[in-house]
């Protein structure tokens, strides 16, 4: 969205998970969200996805991500476990595989975003507006080959892990299948951008870019590669 705001032509076409992937993990002495105020909270950077949902749970549990915290870089949430060891911050969002090692070390589970039921997108999938226009075909076809990638998610679970174990370089069973079931249980089959998430991101950037808040959540995302796959039955035919 901020690349859209500056003047680029970047629109979403279609979402990954579309619920947080993080879980907020902190030190064992804090056992209540409100108990964050005043403390370090590890981010991966400014500006990314970890920020954006840091910023939006102290919110909704009326903490202001401004003046009632301190929000530290790590430089990825796999780091956040050996920053908190190390005492540089206090909590931190954490994603599957990693949150495993994290209950190995003894950190509290102090939230599951998950359970506030917020449109969250992580990881959405881009293009430029101008060359889906210019070709359409070839965006047709790859959004073919994406649905069809998440329905083997869905449906071939051991093909999954292997994936998982590769590309994460996750070993341990219990990581593995945490990080399998946060895909089963937010990857949507049909991955139709919607709204109300684009809303709840505007209010974020909002709060350093008061003037966002008047953008059309409609500019930001083209929804008709996946209504057309959606509509011609393609996407409900690769789950019979």
């Amino acid at each position: 969205m901020g690349a859209n705001l500056a003047g680029g032509d970047i629109v979403i076409i279609a979402t990954g998970v579309d619920r947080p992937s993080f879980f907020l993990f902190t030190i064992p002495e804090i056992t209540r969200v409100e108990q964050l105020k005043g403390r370090r909270l590890g981010i991966s950077r400014p500006g990314s996805s970890s920020d954006f949902a840091m910023r939006f749970l102290l919110q909704k549990h009326g903490l202001d991500p401004k003046r009632d915290v301190r929000l530290v870089p790590t430089g990825g949430t796999p780091k956040a476990p050996a920053a908190m060891q190390a005492g540089v911050i206090d909590g931190a969002l954490v994603a599957p595989p990693v949150t495993s090692r994290a209950r190995k070390l003894g950190f509290r589970e102090l939230l599951d975003p998950q359970t506030l039921g917020f449109p969250f997108y992580s990881a959405a999938l881009t293009a430029r507006k101008s060359w889906l226009d210019r070709q359409p075909d070839v965006a047709r076809r790859f959004m073919k080959a994406y649905v069809e990638a998440i329905s083997v998610i869905h449906k071939e679970k051991p093909f999954t892990l292997r994936v998982i174990a590769k590309y994460s370089r996750e070993r341990e069973p219990e990581g593995m299948e945490e990080s399998y079931q946060l895909l089963q249980n937010n990857l949507p089959r049909v991955p139709e951008p919607a709204l109300d998430a684009i809303r709840m991101g505007l209010n974020i950037l909002a709060e350093t870019k008061p003037e966002v808040a008047a953008a059309d959540p409609s500019r930001f995302i083209d929804t008709r590669f996946i209504q057309e796959l959606k509509q011609s039955g393609y996407i409900d035919a690769l789950y019979k």
